[in-house]
């Protein structure tokens, strides 16, 4: 067995509780004991942890408080994964209006107006919007 995988594994055996919330890696990137011999080299998550497992575990929304090293910390805020919009986001960017999205799903022109959709225009394109529970009027 490498190195690695002895110190994943009794990292993993010390801290990992099944009906806690988040992963086992989740909860030992967490580990709260850093007087531990191995907790400068316990297994990290390298992707965000989500803010509820967070909360469970009594933990801010900082990059310390996610395991992550100063630089790694930089690298994630530079990449806008704190909940930024990012700049370019073409995954949900239609370049459409209300007319053309009521034709492509064949429904009646007002119809999707009446559902509280709405032009705007976005990165300089036209595209439909859509007001959710946490979208501000």
């Amino acid at each position: 067995m490498s190195l690695r995988k002895s110190i994943n594994g009794k990292c993993r055996d010390c801290i990992h509780d099944p009906l806690a919330a988040g992963t086992w890696l989740q909860q030992v990137t967490l580990c709260p004991d850093d007087s531990c011999p191995l907790y400068g080299v316990r297994p990290r998550s390298k992707s965000l942890i989500p803010e509820s497992v967070l909360t469970y575990h009594g933990r801010a929304k900082t990059g310390t408080s996610q395991g992550l090293t100063p630089k790694r910390e930089a690298s994630v805020r530079k990449k806008h994964l704190w909940g930024a919009i990012p700049r370019i986001n073409t995954a949900t960017l239609q370049p459409w209006n209300l007319a053309k999205y009521a034709r492509k799903k064949n429904l009646p022109v007002d119809f999707p107006e009446d559902l509280g959709l709405s032009n705007i225009s976005y990165q300089s394109k036209p595209t439909v919007f859509t007001k959710t529970n946490s979208a501000k009027s």
